[in-house]
């Protein structure tokens, strides 16, 4: 998935997992958090992926790191007002 931003009151579902020739794998992974409070965001997780939700609008960005084994991706979300 890509997401460069989520609006006031929106939600968007990222999905994850390891792959390869495009078949997942069972290879764990590991999701955090950072760059802003959880009182900007609220996060559910779902099977395969997470819905996050933005409650505030800031202006640093939600940087939320995927991790399993030596496979590392960051994605840097921006959570912006409705206009």
């Amino acid at each position: 998935n890509v997401i460069e931003s989520i609006k006031l009151n929106t939600t968007k579902t990222i999905y994850y997992g390891v792959y390869i020739n495009g078949v997942k794998q069972s290879d764990i992974v590991t999701v955090t958090f950072n760059g802003v409070s959880s009182d900007y965001y609220s996060k559910v997780d779902i099977i395969d992926g997470i819905e996050i939700k933005c409650l505030k609008s800031s202006s640093a960005p939600l940087q939320i790191t995927f991790t399993s084994g030596s496979l590392v991706k960051t994605m840097s979300i921006k959570l912006v007002g409705i206009i």
